[in-house]
């Protein structure tokens, strides 16, 4: 007999009218029945998604059957034109590149100034940035984006893949348990035990039987029988150890296909607290995921649009009827709820074509809640869903459309001359070509010739039209002719110029700050589930400083519990390479940045310019003294230094690490061994002092010549200047 919660399964109702289940089939139907409910507030949304996908990708003379709910090719007249000049890809293309142009980089802030808040931020920032290029963030970032600028929304999602990371062997083991004995003298007539030397005698208690040597189990203070336990190796039947594999697993994160997304109806994403995402899996795929309890799963009949989300539904009209639903796969039900009075725990179910193949809490590496982040290009207040830009281009886009099609049927039909031909003339075709000789009869026609009436062209407003049109576009994605490289008429100052493009990064500035502080609390839930997940030391490489692979080993532990993360980004909205770069040169000219012949300020500035394929003598020295550093470290022996060492730069590497907290935790003898060395150096640097002195003072009333040749000399205590290279090429 069906239960209330399996009818509303089927019905499709909210949880909060759903009864916690008890059995497999009720929690089926709860989640079959949130799904069914769920879809329902998506429907005109998929529908606008869709479309606005259909105009990016140049499919634009399309409509909407409401009786198969997807789009096909318009019915028009085979005669009618159907240009498509896709005005939309370049505003479309420019503002996915004001989102993702910028460096947005995870910093993880410690929450006090105390040391060990410090050194865990430390280890949180490695760790980010590990995560960052492992799982190829930036390129996630993109197909956010592309979400978000055409559908107006775009979700993330992060979480614990525990069938990713490197496969790892373990030796097999079991418990083996033996009996702990003790050598007696035993009397099996009244089972007293007695000291093994009084073996052979008659027994003291009951002088009935003869004592006998056995080795009886030894017991504890409570008379209980002690066990010798210990772990062996399992084996086969070779007598060869057996091993298991298994994956270390790894942080995932994923920008979610919004087709598949069903979120509980609230007013903004923060509230929400049950969420379904469907996913369609191969049944192959499925097994290799579930393992055997998915092998009873059957395929469902799922149409193109829910098998691939929206590509296929966009073009549908490719398909024939025989194509258009597929009989291999299955939708995957990942239903998730955050702990309430109903499930304390929270819930994590995972179900397919009615089998539950999974039941369980919430994930407890994310701390009772989902582990998506929602990002809206426009909020509307009282809404969930945002709005992007495509819902009010797209009209525009169809009218240009339009226009392009009247100019093509004009030019086809009423552009080129027309003749009116007497009836009785005897002409029956005029082909057009030059010098054509038409023969007439003009007694038939009362003197009547064939004339050649000229064309008509559109009028001008038509093509004005279009013009604003095109403007329009621009206005709205906001992608003004200053953002695209022109420069406005009668603009030509670089300041105005700059005042204009900055202006005009004004209008994303709600959208930035959104997009911002998602990506940020989204760097926080792939921390979060590092910390919950990482038992064992992991190796993270990252580029550190001066360009170079530097290698930790963490585990959760090392990140800590107080530390905040944050995204951030060059400040202001000015996001213009040349901009940037031509301020830099503007600071370094007025030397606001130093003195452009020291070397690290050259370094620098080749950094901030984006100039490569040059290893600078600053990086080259840095590179040198922090071999030299890890070698000192570890307590290896270094040799001493170099006469063309640039002492300044050592010093500098070597002083900067002794006020780390990394530096109070080395053994005091290599403590003494890095302060040494960094004295060795900074002595260097005196006697270059003192002969820089001594020139000048030689130098002192000679001539400009010979102050020059006693500069170029290396008597003032740095290389010669004329010999000095800003840049070795690697």
């Amino acid at each position: 007999m069906a239960t209330r919660n399996m009818e509303m399964g089927r019905e499709g109702s909210p949880l909060s009218e759903i009864q916690v289940p008890k059995t497999t089939e009720e929690t089926v139907a709860l989640v079959e029945g949130a799904y069914a409910y769920l879809r329902q507030f998506k429907r005109v949304l998929e529908r606008h998604w869709r479309e606005a996908i259909l105009f990016v990708t140049n499919e634009q003379w399309v409509r909407f059957d409401m009786l198969s709910n997807r789009f096909t090719r318009n019915s028009l007249e085979p005669w009618i034109p159907t240009p498509t000049t896709n005005y939309l890809s370049k505003p479309y293309d420019r503002v996915i590149d004001i989102l993702t142009s910028p460096d947005f980089a995870p910093i993880a802030r410690p929450a006090t100034q105390d040391q060990a808040d410090l050194d865990a931020a430390q280890a949180a920032k490695r760790v980010l940035s590990y995560l960052r290029d492992q799982l190829h963030t930036p390129d996630m970032q993109l197909d956010l984006a592309a979400w978000l600028v055409t559908t107006g929304n775009c979700v993330m999602y992060a979480n614990w893949d525990a069938m990713a990371g490197v496969t790892q062997r373990r030796l097999r083991e079991k418990m083996v348990s033996t009996p702990i004995t003790q050598p007696t003298a035993y009397c099996a007539g009244c089972g007293e035990e007695f000291p093994p030397e009084a073996s052979g005698q008659m027994c003291p208690a009951c002088s009935r039987e003869t004592l006998r040597p056995e080795d009886r189990p030894q017991l504890g203070p409570d008379g209980a029988p002690l066990f010798d336990v210990r772990m062996e190796k399992r084996r086969d039947a070779d007598n060869r150890p057996q091993y298991r594999t298994f994956k270390t697993g790894e942080v995932c994160e994923a920008a979610v296909n919004l087709f598949n997304f069903y979120p509980q109806p609230r007013d903004d994403f923060s509230r929400v607290m049950y969420v379904d995402e469907v996913v369609p899996f191969d049944l192959d795929e499925l097994v290799s995921e579930f393992g055997s309890s998915a092998r009873e799963v059957i395929a469902e009949d799922l149409e193109i649009d829910q098998l691939t989300g929206f590509v296929s539904s966009a073009r549908s009209y490719y398909y024939s009827e025989a194509q258009e639903r597929k009989g291999s796969m299955v939708r995957v039900h990942y239903f998730r709820h955050v702990p309430t009075d109903k499930f304390s725990k929270g819930k994590y179910l995972v179900v397919a074509n009615g089998h539950l193949l999974y039941d369980g809490a919430l994930e407890a590496c994310l701390d009772g809640k989902l582990p998506y982040e929602h990002v809206p290009y426009r909020k509307i207040p009282g809404e969930m869903w945002g709005i992007g830009p495509m819902p009010a281009a797209i009209p525009v886009q169809k009218r240009i459309n339009a226009i392009d099609s009247n100019v093509v049927l004009n030019r086809k039909t009423m552009l080129n001359p027309q003749w009116t031909v007497p009836q009785g003339s005897g002409v029956t075709f005029i082909d057009g070509r030059p010098g054509l000789l038409i023969r007439y009869n003009p007694h038939n026609t009362g003197g009547a010739k064939p004339m050649k009436e000229p064309g008509v062209g559109l009028p001008a407003d038509i093509y004005r039209e279009r013009d604003q049109a095109q403007s329009d576009l621009e206005e709205i994605f906001g992608t003004a002719e200053v953002l695209t490289g022109q420069a406005p008429a009668g603009v030509e100052a670089g300041v105005a110029l700059n005042l204009l493009q900055e202006q005009a990064y004004r209008r994303f500035g709600p959208l930035m700050k959104r997009w911002q502080g998602s990506l940020g609390r989204h760097e926080q839930r792939k921390l979060l589930v590092a910390r919950k997940k990482w038992k064992d030391y992991r190796l993270v490489r990252v580029l550190g400083d001066n360009q170079e692979m530097e290698a930790y080993h963490y585990r959760g532990a090392d990140i800590g519990n107080t530390v905040d993360v944050v995204v951030e980004v060059e400040r202001g909205i000015l996001h213009s390479e040349s901009a940037r770069q031509q301020k830099t040169i503007m600071a370094a000219d007025k030397g606001w940045l130093g003195d452009p012949r020291q070397p690290q300020v050259r370094a620098k500035l080749l950094e901030v310019l984006g100039v490569e394929g040059f290893e600078t003598e600053y990086r080259l020295d840095a590179k040198k003294a922090i071999r030299i550093l890890n070698r000192m470290k570890d307590g290896t022996p270094v040799p001493p230094p170099l006469p063309f060492d640039i002492h300044p730069i050592h010093f500098q590497v070597l002083a900067d690490f002794t006020k780390t907290s990394e530096f109070e935790a080395l053994p005091p003898p290599v403590q003494m061994a890095i302060v040494q060395r960094a004295m060795g150096h900074q002595q260097a640097m005196q006697q270059q002092a003192q002969q820089a002195m001594m020139a000048a003072q030689a130098a002192k009333g000679s001539t400009e010549a010979v102050s020059n040749q006693v500069a170029e000399s290396g008597a003032f205590g740095d290389r010669p200047e004329a010999q000095t290279q800003a840049v070795t090429a690697r």
